[in-house]
């Protein structure tokens, strides 16, 4: 799609509301796993060894 920044198209742009609440859910899952991370790392090491 050309021009799709162009100054002014992104303001005229419709986004479907169920992508607008995807958006929001993958912004809650990033900071869950952000957290899992910082709590749990051996646990996170133990998993990611199983799956190997």
């Amino acid at each position: 799609m050309r021009g799709s920044f162009a100054p002014g198209r992104l303001e005229q742009m419709t986004v479907p509301m169920s992508s607008v609440r995807s958006i929001g859910l993958l912004g809650e899952y990033k900071g869950k796993r952000q957290l899992f991370e910082r709590q749990s790392p051996q646990l996170l090491s133990a998993l990611r060894e199983v799956a190997r």
